[in-house]
């Protein structure tokens, strides 16, 4: 276990999240016409819970139908992208393998070929495997008759792999593709990503406003989500009160959800409430057994002065990653590579962190990539790799607080300093003294 101080991950959107979110997930939020005002849909569920148990009495549902009708497409892809929403709501990679099983059974019952080739391109997306995914995507595109929001999503759907790929010019592209031929709150959403990784936080800040102006039935989930975009997009600028009040608000829209929950303890930790930050995620850790969840409770011990519990939680947190790993290694490489930094293996993260930026060798793996070469002592290669993010168009405070560090260590004091200016210039709080920031792994 080390300390990391110099090297913090800021809050991020996971990718799995944004891609099953913007992706095939959202068809059903689709309206025809122009944005009205919004209003909650009526009987949606307005907590984890009850979303959960909907969503498994829909997996009942088309489970049983499929026992009659073994060969209708349309059950089996409700059945994946309800295995899909699950996993997205859990945050459990057992689901998302469940969703890969489904796909495995809907082609093997399907003649010739069909089967519900756009729910296996966003499982595949959501598992990170972008070659499965692009060729389930050259089959939609030859559908004999592909309906409007299909090829839609195809599009927006290969701008995913763009943007994992670290090719921003093709993601914008495929982008404005798939919005002349329907705009959605899908299509928004990507563009508030693409603006984000690019520094535009306002452009970003706009995009998320339109995505929820274009749904105009959103439930609470949805908006939760939403104000979750949101936050980060404060909390990236410094601003942790606005933050703060956004991550409590999608708490309050969608109840006990655990994403919420873990990320209002982690703003009550840094406010100094630890003895509460800790409670709460000490419970979140024991009701998901999720490792994420367990590596951040580990890290608020730590700075509160109790490592030897800090230790228990990352070990198990680590056995956690360590079947991760073997179930979904490309989706579980990048969340790996955190926990082995601070409570591992150095040698081993910056593997996992090669590996992840082979598969996904975008600007925010790049980044990683060089954080891990920075804990390993390796500030050249840290470099490098910071170098290569800034080349594709990433902008962005990790990047110039990683740069900073990696051109100090290298005895480059001046460039150091005005990567340093450009950090602060985006985020007053960019270095930030607060023991807890070295721990918000997510």
């Amino acid at each position: 276990m080390r300390d990391l101080t110099p090297v913090r991950r800021w809050i991020t959107v996971p990718l799995v999240a944004a891609i099953v979110i913007g992706g095939a997930a959202w068809l059903a939020d689709r309206r025809e016409g122009a944005p009205a005002a919004a209003a909650v849909l009526v009987g949606a569920p307005r907590s984890h819970a009850s979303a959960l148990s909907a969503i498994d009495r829909n997996i009942a549902t088309y489970e049983d139908k499929l026992v009659a009708r073994p060969d209708d497409v349309y059950d089996h892809e409700s059945l994946v992208m309800a295995w899909n929403a699950r996993a997205r709501l859990t945050g459990r990679y057992q689901d998302f393998e469940a969703a890969r099983t489904a796909v495995g059974a809907a082609f093997a019952a399907m003649p010739n070929g069909m089967g519900p080739w756009l729910a296996r391109a966003a499982n595949d997306l959501a598992a990170h495997r972008y070659a499965g995914a692009a060729a389930a995507l050259d089959k939609v595109d030859g559908f004999v008759v592909p309906d409007r929001y299909t090829l839609a999503e195809a599009k927006a759907m290969r701008s995913d792999i763009a943007l994992a790929q670290g090719d921003l010019q093709r993601a914008s592209a495929f982008l404005n593709e798939a919005e002349a031929i329907d705009v959605w709150t899908g299509s928004r959403y990507r563009k508030a990503l693409l603006a984000r990784v690019t520094g535009d936080r306002a452009a970003a800040a706009q995009y998320f406003a339109e995505t929820e102006r274009l749904n105009r039935t959103p439930t609470p989930q949805f908006l939760a989500d939403l104000r979750m975009r949101q936050a980060e997009l404060k909390f990236g600028s410094g601003d942790w009160a606005g933050a703060t009040t956004l991550f409590e608000e999608a708490q309050r829209l969608f109840s006990g959800h655990w994403r919420s929950e873990m990320r209002v303890a982690q703003m009550q930790g840094l406010r100094g409430e630890t003895d509460r930050a800790i409670a709460t995620l000490t419970r979140l850790a024991r009701e998901t057994d999720n490792p994420e969840v367990m590596d951040v409770l580990a890290g608020m011990l730590i700075a509160h002065g109790d490592a030897a519990a800090g230790k228990r939680w990352a070990h198990v947190a680590g056995q956690r990653w360590a079947l991760y790993r073997a179930q979904l290694p490309e989706a579980a490489w990048g969340h790996a590579v955190d926990h082995e930094m601070v409570f591992g293996d150095v040698a081993l993260a910056v593997e996992l962190a090669k590996r992840n930026a082979l598969n996904r060798p975008n600007g925010d793996s790049l980044l990683l990539l060089a954080e891990a070469h920075l804990a390993n002592g390796q500030p050249t290669e840290a470099l490098v790799a910071a170098k290569r993010a800034e080349a594709m168009g990433w902008r962005s405070v990790g990047l110039w607080r990683t740069q900073a560090q990696a051109l100090d260590a290298t005895g480059q004091a001046a460039a150091a300093q005005a990567a340093r200016r450009r950090a602060l210039a985006i985020n007053p709080k960019a270095f930030d003294p607060n023991p807890v920031l070295a721990w918000i792994h997510i």
